[in-house]
């Protein structure tokens, strides 16, 4: 399985050019896109309160 998350408002990783540019060209059948709303790139790693998110995007994909 595969997943990218990214920011709405990051400017370094453009959410749909990331899309086009990574998760498109997977080839694995168990693929997963998420944008988070709201954050901008180095929203995530600056502010705690964000790493619940992280934590419920996995158990999501893996199904924890």
């Amino acid at each position: 399985p595969v997943s990218i998350v990214t920011m709405e408002l990051d400017s370094l990783a453009d959410p749909m050019m990331t899309r086009e540019f990574m998760l498109d060209k997977i080839a694995s059948a168990e693929k997963h896109f998420t944008v988070w709303k709201y954050q901008g790139h180095e929203d995530f790693f600056m502010n705690a309160e964000y790493f619940k998110q992280d934590s419920e995007a996995i158990k999501l994909i893996y199904k924890v």
